[in-house]
């Protein structure tokens, strides 16, 4: 997903902000809070809300936050405050225009549900594989013998063997 205002790319997908062809270096909780104030462009967004979608289940203080306010107006070169306009006493309001852009590979693949591959049956003695293969994956393996013969195929969500069970837990 991409987000386009004034001469600027917020890539959602590569986690970086750009400006004719360079990335501009920017903190993630700044990423987020910038990221925030796209999908609410011209809507009042206050404070408390801010501070939930950047550091959610997190105690942070009103410094915190106009830092990276800060900090997202020097990296959008926003010195006079005309595309994040704080209102007083009441949160901030982005201003630009924004055109939202979904690269046409990942429309098509999130217009899919997740797949799952169930593998045909196997002798007693041999794995049980269920697949997920909509997102990355990170596989902890326990106990003698754990180990995956194929790292072409996509990792398994949960497998069972006379040696033990494992789970993968995948990356959001």
């Amino acid at each position: 997903m991409l987000y386009r205002f004034n001469r600027f790319t917020l890539d959602l997908t590569r986690g970086c902000l750009g400006v004719a062809g360079r990335e501009i270096e920017l903190r993630p909780k700044c990423f987020d809070v910038l990221r925030h104030l796209l999908e609410n462009s011209n809507r009042l967004i206050s404070k408390e809300e801010l501070v939930a979608a950047a550091w959610p289940q997190v105690v942070v203080t009103d410094e915190s936050l106009a830092r990276c306010i800060s900090d997202v107006r020097a990296a959008i070169a926003d010195h006079n405050h005309s595309i994040i306009k704080t209102v007083p006493r009441r949160g901030y309001l982005f201003t630009a225009d924004v055109t939202r852009h979904e690269p046409a590979g990942l429309r098509q693949q999130q217009s899919r549900s997740p797949e799952v591959i169930k593998e045909p049956p196997l002798a007693q003695d041999a794995l049980r594989v269920d697949v997920l293969t909509d997102r990355p994956s990170i596989a902890v393996l326990s106990g003698p013998g754990a180990t995956i013969a194929n790292w072409k195929t996509p990792l398994p969500s949960r497998t069972t063997s006379p040696e033990g069970s494992w789970r993968c837990l995948r990356c959001t």
